[in-house]
């Protein structure tokens, strides 16, 4: 990735100061990231990562904080690996400094995500090498690797899994072994009420016991592999309930985002095929166009729509309620003589 591009990734305030032990992603941003991870099946996703670090209480390191996702569409889509244009890289820091401006706090790009699809969450050599590259500009950059659509043949059940991770540069950290680089335990989100525990990895759909994960000892380009505790943590807790509450509306967005944005990659691969294809050729890939755009209905609109009826309709029950409560306390005022 063009690094030099991004020019919304100032350097953290904490750059080599400490170095980072935690990630918080807000329950809001994860949910955007999964829904992305998860609506193809055939090839990797990649977004950015928004917000900005901290030090922790304790005072003895630096937290990473996403609270915001910028969703990117793919120049390219491959089953093992994602590009992107420097274009949507230059867009993303411009939707940061919008955040910084509307919430009154520093928001700048901060990590990236991409998904594994049918494999484990262990970070590649080429995403080691990614990482590396714009750790090398911000200590506090961090990577997320959403491994969806697995399942366990035993069992017959799916698993989701998120792996946060970080490089670390073998010609400036000469001293580190695979040891320090892998460990047989891998920090990833689990699933308790409220805020979401780092822990070993865990399925996060069915909360089943933790799996194992191998060891990722990586040594190309000269970077190895570096595990870091991730915490989801509820909106209102990491931003205040105003910023929770626009953040409710962002999620909505990035959710319609998407689907504009996988229909726009069916239309533009479906131009580029028939730019210079035969009558045959074009009448075939008119074909190949409208499976995939059907599928991307049936696979993503529809089911949104029919969340979202369910969730109006639950909405309009709620409000029949509240006024139900309104009438009676009216009532029970009036009873006391208040008006």
């Amino acid at each position: 990735l063009p690094i030099s591009l991004v020019h919304g990734c100032r350097p953290s305030r904490h750059r080599f100061i400490m170095s980072l032990v935690e990630v918080f992603i807000s329950t809001k941003t994860y949910y955007s990231c999964m829904t992305h991870a998860l609506s193809t099946e055939r090839e990797e996703i990649m977004g950015l990562l928004l917000g900005d670090t901290e030090r922790t209480p304790s005072g003895k390191g630096v937290r990473t904080v996403v609270w915001a996702v910028v969703l990117l569409p793919r120049s390219e889509k491959k089953t093992d690996r994602v590009e992107i244009d420097p274009e949507s890289l230059a867009n993303a820091a411009d939707k940061a400094d919008e955040l910084t401006r509307q919430t009154g706090r520093t928001t700048r790009v901060i990590g990236w995500y991409h998904s594994h699809p049918h494999i484990t969450p262990s970070p590649s050599h080429v995403d080691l090498r990614t990482q590396g590259e714009f750790q090398g500009m911000d200590e506090g950059w961090i990577g997320l690797i959403f491994s969806v659509f697995n399942s366990n043949r035993m069992n017959n059940r799916h698993a989701i899994q998120l792996h946060a991770f970080q490089s670390r540069n073998r010609q400036l950290n000469p001293t580190v072994t695979d040891e320090d680089s892998s460990s047989s335990s891998s920090w990833a989100a689990t699933v308790p009420n409220g805020s979401m525990q780092a822990g070993q990895s865990t399925n996060l759909l069915d909360g089943t016991a933790p799996q194992h994960l191998a060891p990722s000892p990586q040594r190309s380009y000269g970077f190895s592999h570096v595990q870091t505790p991730i915490f989801i943590i509820p909106d209102k807790e990491l931003l205040g309930a105003d910023s929770a509450a626009r953040r409710h509306e962002n999620l909505y967005a990035d959710v319609l985002r998407l689907q504009r944005m996988l229909l726009i990659e069916e239309r533009q691969l479906y131009n580029e095929e028939n730019a210079n294809a035969s009558v045959t050729r074009q009448l075939f890939n008119s074909t190949v166009y409208q499976r995939n755009i059907a599928k991307v209905l049936a696979c993503n609109i529809a089911p949104l729509f029919q969340y979202l009826e369910r969730t109006l309709a639950h909405n309009q029950l709620q409000a029949q309620l509240l006024k139900k409560e309104e009438e009676e306390l009216q009532k029970q005022l009036e009873a006391l003589g208040i008006t």
